[in-house]
C-alpha cells in the first residue's frame, strides 16, 4: 500500500520571492514530489507547478486548493482568499501576493535562506533542497504532543514555517512582508440568519448538478448526513458512499452508517482493516501526512479505494468542520470567558496529555502549563466573538490536524469538496442567533429542515446510542502497542519522554483497548526523528 502522492486533482506548487543569487530554485524544483514547469519568472518572482485539473488560471495569477463546489472564479488576491477559500499567487509589476485560504487549511511551507523565500505546498523538498542543515522545533513539538498536531505557522523544523489562517506574504520592490487579514463575516459576524437560511446555504454549497457523479464519506455522525440530506433536498441525484471503522474498534459507525445509506438507496460500500492493514499503514500515513497530525492512520485503506475509484475530477464530498462550526453554537456570559477557554483547551489534548500513562510529571506539568499560556494568549482577541468556542476551535484543530484528513490522504488524487468550511456556510452560520447551552448543537435543526427521515435515525453523536460490536483493529491491537512501544524506545529523544518503565508497562497492557495518546504522539515523533536523522543540525532534545 502505497503512500506516494499523485498530483492529479490538485497541483503541487512551488516558488521563490526575492532575488534567488545562490540558485537554490532549480534544486528544489529537483526535489520536487511531481514533475513542476515553471509558469513564471520574472526577477524576484518565481512560480512552478505540476500539471493538474486543480490549478487554475486567472487574468491576474494562480489559484489552486478548491473545496468549495460554487463555480466563483478569484478576481484577486482578496476575493480568492476570504470569497472563495482559495490559495494563490498573484505577480504584478512591483512583486508578487502569495496566500492561503482564509482558514490556513491549504498548505504553504516557507523557508528562507539569505534574502530569497522559498515556498511549497509540500514540506519536504524544502528540507531535501538545500545541504544546510535543519534544526528541529522542540518547542512546536511539544504543542503537537498535547493537540495531536502543530498550532498556528509551526512546523517539526525551526528554520520552515506555514502560513497560517488568513495569512498573505507580500513582496514589494524587494521587500517582503508578512499580513495576516481575516474576513470581517468571520471577526465580526453581522445579522440574523435562521435555521432555514443555514440549511440553504448547505443545500447551495452541495449542487445537485455534481452529485450523479460523486462520492461520499460517510459515517454514523451528522456532519456526513447533513451533506447527504442537502444534495437529496429537492430531488437531487444519489452519490455513491464509503464507510470504514473507526480505528476505536468499536463498529456503531459503521453499523448506523449502513443503515443511513439504506435509507437513502445509496450504493454503499464498507472498507474494512484489521490489525496488519493498520500496521502497514501507520508509517505510510504518517509519512504522506509529512507528520503533521498523529491521527487518521485508519483512514489511508480507504484513501486508496477512494483514489482508484472515480476519475480524478469528479468530487469526493467530506464533513470537515461540521461538528466544530455548529456543535457549541451557545452564547457564553463574559464572566464564564476564562473557564469556557480552559474547557476547549482540555478537550483539543491537554485531558488526554495530562491524564496519560507514564509520561514524566515534569514533562507533563511543565510543558502542558507553558503550552496553554501561550495558546491562551493567542485566542485572547477572540474573547468577545459572539461564537467564541466555534471559533477557537477552528482555528485550533481544524486547520491543521483535522484538515489534513482530506486535503493530504484523500486529495490530490481526488477533488475533494468540504461544504463546511465554504465562506458562504461559515457566514450564515455565524449569523444564526445563540441557542440555550442546554441543547446548542445546530445540526439536528438543520438536518429536520433538510431529510425529517435521516432526521429520525439515531447518531452516534447521541451518548446514549449502543456503540455496537468491539473488534480489535488499529491502535486496539496488541499488536500497534508492541509496533509503538519498540518505535518509541529505538529513538532517545522520543524515550526520554517516559518514566523508567513505562512503556513496558503500556506493553503488558497490550489489547487494553486503547494506547494513550502519549504513546501514538511519541511514536510519530520518533519516525519523525528517524526520517530526518540526517538533516538534522543536532539531536532532538527536550530538556
Amino acid at each position: 500500500m502505497s503512500s506516494a502522492e499523485r498530483f492529479v486533482a490538485q497541483p503541487f506548487v512551488c516558488g521563490a520571492l526575492g532575488n534567488d543569487v545562490h540558485n537554490l530554485f532549480p534544486r528544489l524544483l529537483a526535489a520536487s514530489p511531481a514533475p513542476a514547469a515553471i509558469l513564471y519568472d520574472a526577477g524576484d518572482v518565481k512560480f512552478a507547478a505540476s500539471a493538474s485539473a486543480g490549478l487554475e488560471r486567472s487574468r491576474g495569477g494562480w489559484t489552486w486548493g478548491r473545496y468549495v463546489a460554487r463555480a466563483t472564479r478569484a478576481r484577486d488576491a482578496h476575493h480568492a482568499q476570504n470569497e472563495v477559500g482559495l490559495a494563490g499567487l498573484w505577480p504584478d509589476p512591483q512583486g508578487a501576493t502569495l496566500h492561503t485560504d482564509w482558514l490556513g487549511t491549504q498548505d504553504i511551507f516557507t523557508r528562507s535562506i539569505g534574502r530569497t523565500t522559498y515556498w511549497a505546498n509540500r514540506l519536504t523538498p524544502l528540507v531535501e533542497f538545500s545541504t544546510s542543515p535543519v534544526h528541529a522545533d522542540a518547542t512546536a513539538w511539544r504543542m503537537c504532543m498535547i493537540l495531536s498536531g502543530f498550532w498556528a505557522g509551526s512546523t517539526p523544523f525551526v528554520e520552515i514555517t506555514r502560513l497560517d489562517a488568513g495569512q498573505s506574504l507580500r513582496l514589494e520592490r524587494g521587500e517582503l512582508r508578512l499580513t495576516t487579514e481575516l474576513p470581517s463575516w468571520f471577526t465580526n459576524p453581522q445579522g440574523a440568519a435562521s435555521v432555514d437560511d443555514l440549511a440553504a446555504a448547505i443545500e447551495g454549497a452541495v449542487p445537485r448538478s455534481l452529485l450523479n457523479r460523486s462520492d461520499l464519506t460517510l459515517s454514523g455522525g451528522l456532519d456526513s448526513r447533513l451533506i447527504l440530506a442537502a444534495g437529496l433536498h429537492r430531488g437531487g441525484p444519489r452519490p455513491r458512499s464509503f464507510s470504514t471503522h473507526h480505528e476505536s474498534g468499536w463498529d456503531g459507525d459503521t453499523r448506523i452508517a449502513e443503515e443511513v445509506a439504506r435509507a437513502a438507496r445509496l450504493d454503499h460500500r464498507l472498507i474494512d482493516y484489521g490489525p496488519d492493514d493498520w500496521l502497514n499503514a501507520r508509517e505510510k500515513t504518517l509519512d504522506r501526512l509529512e507528520h503533521s497530525t498523529s491521527m487518521h492512520a485508519w483512514l489511508l485503506p480507504l484513501a486508496r479505494t477512494i483514489h482508484n475509484g472515480r476519475a480524478a475530477r469528479a468530487p469526493l464530498l467530506d464533513g470537515l468542520a461540521g461538528d466544530v462550526l455548529m456543535k457549541y453554537h451557545d452564547e457564553v456570559a463574559p464572566v464564564d470567558r476564562d473557564e469556557r477557554t480552559r474547557r476547549v483547551w482540555a478537550t483539543l489534548g491537554a485531558n488526554g496529555f495530562s491524564a496519560s500513562i507514564g509520561l514524566r510529571p515534569d514533562i507533563r506539568d511543565e510543558w502542558e502549563s507553558e503550552a496553554q499560556a501561550a495558546w491562551r494568549q493567542q485566542m485572547r482577541r477572540w474573547d468577545d466573538h459572539p461564537y467564541a468556542e466555534t471559533v477557537m476551535r477552528l482555528l485550533t484543530r481544524t486547520r491543521r490536524a483535522i484538515a489534513a484528513s482530506p486535503f493530504r490522504l484523500f486529495a490530490p488524487e481526488r477533488r475533494v469538496l468540504t461544504p463546511f468550511i465554504d465562506p458562504d456556510v461559515v457566514r450564515v452560520a455565524l449569523s444564526v442567533p445563540p441557542l440555550a447551552s442546554s441543547d446548542r448543537d445546530l445540526r439536528p435543526r438543520v438536518l429536520r429542515v433538510l431529510d425529517p427521515a435521516l432526521a429520525d435515525i439515531n447518531s452516534t453523536v447521541d451518548p446514549a446510542v449502543n456503540q455496537g460490536a468491539f473488534v480489535e483493529r488499529g491502535p486496539s491491537s496488541p499488536a500497534a502497542v508492541w509496533s509503538m512501544v519498540r518505535a518509541i524506545d529505538a529513538e532517545p529523544s522520543s524515550a526520554r519522554l517516559f518514566n523508567d518503565g513505562a512503556l513496558a508497562s503500556v506493553s503488558a497492557r497490550a489489547g487494553a483497548r486503547s494506547i494513550p495518546q502519549s504513546v501514538r504522539r511519541a511514536a510519530m515523533l520518533a519516525h519523525w526523528t528517524g526520517r530526518w536523522r540526517t538533516k538534522l543540525a543536532q539531536p532532538l532534545r527536550f530538556d
